[in-house]
């Protein structure tokens, strides 16, 4: 396979169902090899950064789309009914996010037309397919001539209304909202999560509808089933049909990837002053940033490891936390890779350590006994106003008031502006910090930056230019962007990536285990060149 050069790897690939991971033709079975091959492909996104996210692009209804998703463990998003919708599931939670057209008059509008269509002509209700919510559709037996008859008396009826569009096919016929297509869907996509753009997606499909999201792509493929018009138009071609072919797309692209990543681990820096320490975030670098994932006992135990022998070999650093956490959860965390001293918590508030039976915290100047009483009464008074989201709420804070969510969930944001209506309507002198899933209220000026400045403040002979700051989301950059070296694991923000000094190839706490593994060789290397000297 030859494989051409990319500036940008491929963050997600956005696949049409029908004709690309099904058949065209109604009622064949399904290619459950290829599909079984692209699930553990899938499976692989969050490890593997070579791997790009998989996200549905369908004219389909939801029930459909989440079954396909369901066969491929592709539950991140998918495109619903031709760009009417974005959907994202979380258990029992369906979040959606919706093309502007979608109103509640709109779809009145669409229930009225459908009836009265079907009243006038129920010669066409068999051709109907059922369980669509955000546009009408007629399906049929290819070169069935009740498909010209059809949308002929479609037209019609709608006559002059041109609140919605006849879209006719090789054996369909759609109708929707003017300007509501897969490519509008996919700008919905780019809203809901901002580390996707143009730049860095691919698209597989197999008719010329799908051009409408296939144009808005970096790269753009399609299936040996494609149409004509695609052929043209599309970067690659595969050799294989319908799911056979997506899946070797899929595996070019995961090519092209794995050949840019190899150049940028060829490019990345090194660090110039031997690195004495580590401080490091938890979430999303030591630990998982997925809720409700195991830790990994066996890399935390060797990064446990590596903080035993820093004892007594100085080419391995310390390592410190730098965190958002709660005392008690971040000096277990500290029990667990056996590194007593010295912890920052509550992103920057103070500084902890264990001695013993006792624990010591040196906190903020600015976090006063009256504003502690004030961060109490806020998230007292806000809870009693709004108890629906006392479960978003990080309890055991004492310095900070935290929300988390689900990513993609609608809750984030109202429960955003409710607290910044309270603030605003309580004259509170708050910062609110925003992450991809949550957010913190904290005392103006304090953040993990100040906080590790303290830290180094109680490390005798410690500078920030022999500190490596590791870290995932942008809240790490305020302090990692005072030390002497930067870097990060895979899965870190597009913000951190374009950013730091160096970028794991894989994420969290293999890529944290990898930083720390390069860092000890590159304070081997400055060591010899030391003694050389």
């Amino acid at each position: 396979m030859i494989v051409s050069p990319v500036k940008q790897l491929t963050k997600a690939v956005i696949i049409d169902i029908d004709g690309c991971l099904t058949s065209k033709a109604f009622g064949q079975p399904l290619d459950l090899d290829s599909l079984r091959q692209i699930g553990e492909i899938s499976k692989e996104y969050m490890r593997d950064p070579a791997i790009p996210m998989i996200v549905l692009n369908t004219g389909r209804d939801l029930n459909h789309t989440e079954l396909m998703a369901k066969i491929l463990d592709a539950f991140h998003y998918f495109i619903i009914e031709a760009g009417a919708a974005l959907v994202s599931i979380h258990g029992a939670q369906i979040n959606y996010s919706f093309h502007p057209s979608i109103t509640d008059e709109s779809l009145m509008g669409f229930d009225s037309l459908q009836m009265g269509f079907l009243d006038a002509h129920p010669q066409y209700r068999k051709y109907l397919q059922y369980g669509k919510r955000y546009m009408i559709t007629f399906l049929f037996d290819a070169d069935d001539p009740a498909k010209t008859h059809c949308a002929a008396d479609l037209k019609k009826f709608i006559g002059t209304n041109d609140s919605f569009v006849v879209d006719e096919g090789h054996n369909f016929i759609n109708i929707t909202f003017p300007n509501v297509n897969k490519g509008t869907g996919l700008e919905l996509l780019f809203q809901s999560n901002t580390e996707l753009t143009r730049d860095n997606i691919a698209g597989i499909g197999d008719s010329t509808g799908d051009w409408d999201f296939l144009k808005l792509c970096a790269f753009s493929a399609c299936p040996a089933n494609g149409s004509d018009s695609l052929k043209e138009r599309c970067n690659y071609v595969a050799d294989g049909p319908e799911a056979r072919g997506t899946l070797e797309i899929l595996h070019y692209i995961i090519e092209r990837n794995r050949h840019a990543i190899r150049q940028l681990r060829a490019s990345q820096k090194s660090p110039r002053h031997p690195i004495k320490a580590v401080i490091t975030d938890i979430n999303g670098t030591i630990d998982s940033a997925i809720f409700g994932k195991a830790l990994s006992l066996d890399e935390v135990g060797r990064i446990r490891d590596l903080v035993s022998r820093s004892r007594k070999d100085h080419a391995i650093p310390r390592i410190f936390l730098n965190t958002g956490w709660d005392m008690t959860y971040t000096l277990l965390y500290a029990q667990l890779l056996d590194i007593p001293q010295y912890h920052i918590i509550e992103r920057g508030a103070a500084v902890v350590s264990i001695d013993g039976p006792f624990v010591h915290e040196k906190v903020d100047h600015r976090v006063t006994p009256e504003v502690i009483e004030q961060i109490a009464k806020f998230s007292t008074g806000f809870i009693n106003k709004h108890p629906r989201y006392q479960r978003h709420q990080q309890v055991g804070k004492k310095y900070t008031l935290s929300f988390q969510f689900e990513i993609g969930s609608q809750e984030f944001s109202d429960c955003l502006n409710d607290v910044k209506r309270h603030i605003e309507e309580n004259k509170f002198d708050f910062d609110i910090e925003e992450g991809p899933n949550f957010f913190n209220v904290g005392v103006p000026g304090i953040d993990k930056g100040t906080g590790a400045a303290m830290l180094v403040e109680m490390l005798p002979g410690m500078k920030f230019e022999n500190i490596a700051g590791v870290g995932d989301s942008d809240g790490d950059w305020t302090y990692m962007q005072r030390c002497g070296f930067t870097a990060c694991p895979s899965n870190a923000s597009r913000f951190l990536r374009e950013h730091c000094d160096y970028v794991a190839a894989r994420p969290e706490t293999e890529g944290t285990l990898e930083i720390l593994e390069r860092v000890i060789g590159w304070n081997i290397e400055l060591q010899q060149k030391a003694g050389k000297g």
